[in-house]
């Protein structure tokens, strides 16, 4: 950050961009466990190092560091498309051309290579990520990713079975995100008026993780060692966005402005994460640098908008916007759960997703995990129980639909049963099972003509006949 900085900026920018990142990235270790910080932060200012530099042979190398960068943070996509606008638009199409070519048809089909066995595999979870960040209605259609454990490659595995089972039809993993984008103008269309709120919600909530997310891991499990730290996010936040209006005036402001951009775009298109405000620290620093050289060197030379954008966002960050999401991260707790109940200790694992619950009481995938614990302890009403709150959290997670359907089918809960395999018939509508089970309940309820329809609805979709309740459907009536 130092030799950037210095090299942009000057030597004493440097020093306090360096200053503000060396303060930043220590308090957020608990974070880093689950991400790598530090990597992605050597890899974006090893990406600007090279891509600024006049040798053509590193700003050839630039392309390979920003393949990397993609594999560990997808969401670099968005920039690494902007920046190849910008550079054809700028008529470098030499660079332009070799900058796009290398990490694309060198890094990242090697790895998916390795990892699926595909040249050219496709990430298949953006499109339904993209859905579930618009609309949300739809919280808990899929396991929340917080709850999923496995490498990139098996989570889009997961969804792209998920949306085979919902649209009746293989897909590859283009159509699935395709898909999912589609679901998403949809529901956009049909509400506007939720869906730009959502949209304002977002803003809001990603101001608001900026600044609950500084230091809170060590304040919630070591708090004497947040008094090292004093450096705080919403610092560098404000004067980092202060700082942008001064850095208009040096060179390369813009290839640092389609990064900032690009990052806000991802933020507000899919989930705003504290956990993902970390890839604009480099450049929130660097323009923190310019803020606080100026306010050092000559203070009265600072526009008055700069001290407005300066003191609004610092004000907005300290108070905090009230928001449910300003809870201790449950993540962490679920982690711990998570690896207690692989360790076969299934105290130690109730007691952190209890913890975890307690954090953030209203993710499905909590609760599911909850019941698998009781259900080796053996304490099978208890899982029960767990099982419905999942459900009615929203959770659309096939096994839990059969479960809680067989249980009511056997206990008759006719209504809840019809519950649901209703439910089940909204989520997987392509699937015979949710009819067919349906048919079941609403004949012992004697609503025989639905009964019927939901039968034979069942085994038009390719669910296999029933002799003896297609026999009894059938004289039923006349019987009555």
């Amino acid at each position: 950050m130092e030799k950037l900085g210095t090299k942009i900026y000057g030597k004493r920018i440097g020093f306090f961009s360096a200053l503000l990142l060396l303060f930043y990235v220590p308090s957020t270790f608990y974070e880093a466990r689950i991400v790598s910080e530090s990597v992605i932060i050597f890899f974006i200012l090893l990406f600007f190092s090279f891509f600024l530099s006049e040798k053509k042979i590193l700003k050839q190398m630039a392309g390979v560091v920003l393949g990397f960068l993609y594999l560990l943070r997808p969401n670099i996509l968005l920039f690494w498309l902007f920046l190849l606008i910008f550079l054809f638009w700028k008529s470098r199409k030499e660079i332009s051309v070799i900058f796009f070519s290398i990490p694309f048809f060198l890094i990242i089909p090697l790895v998916n290579f390795f990892g699926t066995g595909k040249i050219f595999g496709t990430s298949a979870q953006a499109g339904i990520a993209f859905y579930m960040g618009n609309n949300p209605s739809s919280f808990g259609l899929f396991s929340d990713p917080i709850g999923f454990r496995g490498s990139i490659h098996k989570m889009a595995e997961q969804v792209k079975n998920f949306t085979e089972k919902k649209t009746g039809k293989i897909m590859t993993p283009f159509q699935v995100n395709l898909f999912w984008i589609e679901e998403a103008i949809k529901w956009a269309k049909e509400k506007p008026i939720i869906f730009a709120n959502n949209i304002f919600l977002k803003i809001i909530r990603t101001i608001d993780n900026w600044e609950y997310g500084l230091n809170e891991q060590w304040r919630r499990y070591e708090p004497w060692v947040s008094y090292l730290f004093p450096i705080p996010f919403f610092l560098i936040i404000s004067s980092g966005l202060a700082g942008s209006f001064l850095a208009k005036n040096y060179k390369y402001f813009n290839i640092f402005f389609l990064f900032f951009i690009s990052q806000i775009l991802v933020f507000l298109s899919f989930y705003p994460s504290s956990r993902h405000r970390f890839v604009l620290i480099p450049i929130l620093c660097l323009w923190s640098g310019l803020f606080f050289d100026k306010i050092f060197s000559n203070f009265k030379e600072i526009n008055y908008k700069i001290w407005i954008t300066f003191l609004l966002i610092l004000i907005l960050s300290i108070i905090g916007i009230p928001d449910e999401r300003r809870k201790p991260d449950p993540s962490i707790d679920f982690n711990q759960s998570i690896s207690f109940l692989n360790k076969g200790d299934l105290e130690m694992a109730l007691f952190w997703i209890n913890k975890a619950i307690e954090g953030n009481w209203g993710i499905p995938f909590f609760h599911l995990t909850k019941a698998e614990i009781y259900e080796k302890r053996g304490e099978k009403s208890l899982a029960l129980k767990e099982k419905w709150f999942a459900f009615f959290l929203g959770s659309s997670d096939i096994e839990l639909l059969n479960d809680l359907g067989r249980f009511c089918l056997e206990k008759r809960k006719l209504a809840g049963a019809e519950k649901v395999f209703r439910r089940s018939i909204e989520v997987y509508p392509t699937s015979p099972a949710g009819p067919i089970n349906l048919s079941q309940v609403l004949y012992l309820k004697g609503d025989i003509e639905e009964a019927k329809f939901w039968y034979k609805k069942g085994i038009s979709l390719g669910g296999v006949p029933v002799p003896y309740f297609e026999f009894i459907l059938n004289t039923s009536k006349e019987e009555k």
